[in-house]
């Protein structure tokens, strides 16, 4: 049976740089349960000096570089400032 590439492999995450948030692993297994197993996974690569927080490669249809920044509306401070003249 064919496995999708997963780099590095899920069991060793907790080895990586920097902790993955929820939202990240929310969006990590959104592409591996959607995306065909021709689509590779690379989660945080050394690229030039970055760390995408993902890169999903696929050499018939190409590269999609994701940082990923999870956020809730809920927790976003804002004020309506009226400018009376």
């Amino acid at each position: 049976m064919q496995q999708r590439i997963i780099d590095p492999p899920k069991d060793q995450w907790h080895r990586l740089p920097t902790p993955l948030t929820s939202g990240e692993n929310k969006v990590y297994n959104l592409f591996d349960a959607r995306l065909p197993l021709e689509w590779e996974m690379y989660i945080q690569p050394h690229l030039n000096g970055l760390r995408p927080d993902l890169v999903l490669l696929n050499p018939y249809a190409g590269i999609a570089v994701f940082e990923i920044k999870d956020w809730s509306l809920n927790t976003l401070q804002y004020s309506i400032r009226y400018n009376r003249t």
